[in-house]
């Protein structure tokens, strides 16, 4: 039996659907990091029992709070941070927070859509909508040169250190903002490098 074209779901309902799942998907492993004066910031549960985030948005090295997605907070310790790459590793104890599923970076054009998440305090997740800009010069830190990622949408305050996501929500990078503000994106192969380094110790505090 046909269904009307009426009753048929359109290809930006569709789509919605898609972006919203992509969200929901990804945000089972975001967080909200806490050492800031002020405004929050977000993380991503990378490995059990570890957090990414943005250098940056550490204004101390202790006296960390991570509130999870339930609501419920625990404490943070800081494992290293890589203000090169603008990226801190921290550690928790939490039981059944659900580790980021990962996409493959490289396979980005410019051009496809991606979604930015983060998590509020206040808002809870929230995202931003847009497509991959540009992609710059590898990171100097990491061996097979793997590319920024820049991209054309919103970096809202408090979504730095959150997942850039893409399809079938994957993550792909840890979001920042470049020079002058621009939105920029940490690739995986990046991020991954950096984590085991820093929490090996002996790099734990790259300047």
């Amino acid at each position: 039996m046909q269904v009307p074209a009426s009753k048929r779901p359109s290809s930006l309902t569709a789509l919605s659907d898609e972006l919203a799942e992509a969200v929901r998907q990804a945000g089972r492993s975001v967080v909200t990091v806490h050492c800031h004066e002020g405004l929050a910031a977000s993380g991503v549960h990378w490995r059990r029992g570890v957090i990414v985030t943005a250098d940056h948005v550490l204004d101390r090295d202790a006296a960390i709070r991570v509130e999870l997605p339930d609501g419920s907070t625990v404490r943070a310790t800081l494992a290293g941070r890589d203000q090169r790459v603008d990226l801190a590793v921290l550690q928790i104890r939490a039981v059944g927070l659900p580790t980021a599923q990962f996409g493959d970076a490289a396979s980005l054009r410019v051009g496809h859509m991606v979604l930015a998440v983060g998590r509020h305090s206040e808002r809870g997740l929230s995202a931003s909508w847009g497509v991959v800009s540009a992609f710059g010069r590898g990171h100097a830190t990491v061996a097979q040169g793997s590319r920024s990622i820049y991209l054309d949408l919103t970096i809202y305050p408090g979504f730095s250190g959150g997942p850039l996501v893409a399809d079938g929500g994957r993550i792909v990078g840890i979001n920042t903002l470049a020079a002058r503000g621009a939105a920029h994106s940490i690739p995986n192969a990046v991020v991954e490098d950096v984590v085991g380094d820093l929490l090996q110790k002996e790099y734990a505090w790259r300047r």
